[in-house]
């Protein structure tokens, strides 16, 4: 009698996994206004229901993103956890340090000559600068800590050295930490939105009030494309080799 093989169902992806398997499909979200890095833990199905979005609309723009380029290579997926680790400081990290002085001093001249006529300018300086304060020791707290350790399983595991448990105890708190400031700041950088109307300057603004709503959508597109990476990228990646670590038994 042959033997009846039931197939498990197969698991349903992510828009954050999905975002993370092929960038041309996180540029799809981006335009339907699905977020797939601070909520990305959805399928498709249910954050189209959220939004009320047509599913099979999406559906086409995800198939037609593939198919019209597909010679696009910036694969982060395949990246190796250390090179994503520079990539991440250099492109994310060191663009934000260079901005938030710049945005710092828009908004207090924006908000002295402004803040009378248009009340909601206040609630946006008080949301940037809580956004700014959080983020510096958040990424801090990155570069300090949680990069340095997942370099550090990463060249354990590759090179078949020894690795604490302690540091794998570290690394484990430390992630969920990181996923959790991830959550506060995008719900900072949706209250923004809303307060400026989807950076939208009032009619007859001034240049400064211009710039102003300019850079605080590119900080949060920037940001959006950062956490993605961490979130769906990086951190599933050091959650692997811990993994790996720990079923190698290398442990010290």
């Amino acid at each position: 009698m042959e033997t009846l093989v039931i197939a498990e169902p197969q698991k349903v992806p992510t828009v954050g996994e999905m975002a993370a398997a092929d960038v041309r499909k996180a540029n799809v979200f981006k335009k339907f206004g699905i977020e797939f890095c601070c909520g990305g833990n959805k399928s498709l199905q249910k954050a189209c229901t959220d939004l009320n979005l047509d599913i099979e609309l999406v559906e086409e723009a995800l198939v037609n993103a593939v198919s019209e380029n597909k010679n696009y290579s910036f694969d982060f997926k395949r990246w190796q956890p250390d090179f994503l680790i520079d990539y991440i400081y250099n492109q994310h990290h060191t663009y934000f340090y260079d901005e938030y002085p710049h945005i710092s001093k828009l908004m207090d001249k924006v908000v002295k000559h402004h803040s009378k006529n248009h009340p909601p300018l206040a609630e946006v300086e008080k949301l940037f600068f809580t956004l700014e304060r959080e983020l510096i020791g958040h990424f801090a707290e990155e570069e300090n800590t949680v990069f340095p350790l997942i370099k550090k399983l990463y060249h354990a595991n590759k090179n078949g050295c020894d690795i604490r448990e302690e540091d794998l105890k570290q690394l484990t708190a430390a992630l969920h930490e990181m996923q959790a400031e991830h959550e506060d700041a995008g719900g900072i950088l949706k209250r923004i939105r809303f307060a400026t109307n989807s950076y939208s300057p009032p009619a007859g603004a001034c240049t400064s009030f211009k710039l102003l709503y300019h850079k605080l959508k590119c900080l949060e597109e920037d940001l959006h494309q950062h956490i993605h990476l961490e979130n769906n990228i990086l951190f599933p990646k050091a959650v692997a080799l811990k993994k790996e670590l720990e079923k190698e038994n290398v442990l010290q």
